[in-house]
């Protein structure tokens, strides 16, 4: 699994094959991400594994006030 930072936004992330754009803002400035981008990356996914699924179910709801689905 590749480690990628977008040049653009700033977002890193990760992706097995081939990656063409970024996964937040949709631009095609991305690269793979330094050792510092990658150190910060996994703090980050260890931090948020070791939270209690309620807590994770809190955070996503936090980050992402834009996904929400309607149904009619």
């Amino acid at each position: 699994m590749q480690i990628y930072h977008c040049k653009k936004c700033g977002f890193t992330f990760s992706r097995v094959g081939k990656v063409e754009t970024c996964p937040d803002c949709g631009k095609p400035d991305i690269r793979p991400a330094l050792e510092h981008e990658i150190a910060e990356f996994h703090s980050y996914q260890q931090e948020f594994e070791s939270r209690s699924h309620a807590e994770k179910r809190e955070l996503s709801v936090k980050e992402a006030p834009f996904c929400t689905l309607l149904f009619y």
